[in-house]
């Protein structure tokens, strides 16, 4: 799957902004302190996985607007998706000209893709990235050897 475009409604400082034209492989955004990298990473992380249960880990929207937000995906076989999720943890799937609210297709699309793994390997902060520990502990390690080596499942 390929992030082609990201839309937030409303979360943290950011409402109703768009990133358009992101890129087939890594994108790397840099910035200010506070310029709002890493709640990036949580809204694709909440959209696509589903938000946590604390409120207060939520990040709503500072600035107003609809809690959430959709990600454009171009999916392996060429198909077009849209994942969307508000703040209230409802799910809506935009796939070939239908829409769905099914969490089954929705976790296929993403290849069964863990939240784990998708936090230790897919979108890694710089933060993560300086405390590998959480690579060691989780079990992640091993499973970036194995698809290294062609063995690994997702």
């Amino acid at each position: 799957m390929v992030i082609r475009e990201i839309h937030i409604d409303g979360y943290g400082i950011f409402r109703d902004r768009s990133l358009t034209g992101l890129a087939k492989g890594l994108n790397l955004f840099t910035g200010e302190n506070e310029a709002g990298k890493s709640t990036l990473l949580r809204f694709i992380r909440h959209t696509l996985f589903g938000y946590p249960r604390r409120l207060e880990q939520r990040d709503p929207p500072l600035l107003g607007g609809p809690h959430g937000g959709r990600i454009h995906a171009l999916l392996a076989d060429g198909r077009e998706a849209v994942f969307e999720r508000d703040g209230k943890n409802r799910i809506r799937l935009l796939l070939e000209g239908s829409e769905t609210q099914d969490p089954a297709l929705w976790k296929r699309l993403l290849g069964y893709t863990t939240a784990d793994l998708f936090f230790n390997i897919y979108a890694i902060t710089l933060d993560e990235l300086v405390g590998t520990d959480t690579l060691w502990a989780s079990g992640v390690e091993d499973k970036i050897h194995s698809l290294g080596m062609g063995l690994g499942e997702l």
